[in-house]
């Protein structure tokens, strides 16, 4: 929203706020581990992708006395490190390079632990709404609240906002259960050195 200054920014996404109040995504993680690695593998940037495939073949390096093997994998793999669409596409191109045994089996194990650290984290079905507004605006949010928003709509239990950079935060599943969330871009530029995509404020 770009409006000027006084035109009702606030109070319509409040509106917004209370018409969708209670609704939450159908689905939002998958429930099979590997179903969860690739939806996170989508999430990632191509550069963090490539480091992702990087790693994996340098660990079948290591693993796999057969340098000429391991060498044709490097040299077939490495180079389109950032463009594979899938953690599947990855693993069918490193397979057909797989000369030996012992190298499939290096790639197997490898790819089993990236699959495992990206499935880590399950995304929790949250109906809560995000606001990130500047600090200085926090005290006009929640007068607007208090305003405009009956109690009983939007019991104060279910708004928090999040003052400050340094105060910790809660817990993903303790966000989940609120309603609105209005926290500042200071926090989470603040969030952002510190935890990098850890934090429960994660985008």
């Amino acid at each position: 929203l770009a409006d000027a200054p006084g035109l009702g920014k606030t109070v319509t996404i409040l509106a917004l706020v209370l018409k969708t109040s209670g609704l939450k995504a159908q689905r939002c993680y998958h429930t099979d581990r590997d179903g969860r690695a690739e939806a996170r593998w989508m999430e990632l940037a191509p550069t963090d992708q490539g480091h992702h495939v990087l790693r994996v073949l340098r660990s079948v390096m290591v693993a796999c006395r057969d340098r000429t093997a391991t060498g044709l994998l490097w040299d077939t793999v490495a180079p389109c490190a950032r463009e594979f669409p899938s953690l599947c596409a990855f693993e069918a191109c490193a397979r057909k390079t797989a000369m030996s045994a012992d190298t499939l089996t290096a790639l197997e194990a490898s790819m089993d632990s990236l699959r495992a650290k990206l499935a880590g984290r399950v995304l929790l079905r949250s109906g809560c709404t995000l606001v990130i507004a500047p600090a200085s605006l926090l005290a006009h949010w929640e007068a607007q609240i208090a305003l405009h928003v009956n109690p009983q709509t939007l019991p104060a239990t279910s708004v928090r906002i999040d003052r400050g950079t340094v105060a910790p935060l809660p817990g993903a599943s303790e966000l989940a259960q609120l309603a609105l969330l209005i926290t500042s871009n200071e926090r989470l530029s603040h969030e952002h050195r510190r935890h990098g995509s850890l934090s429960p404020l994660r985008l």
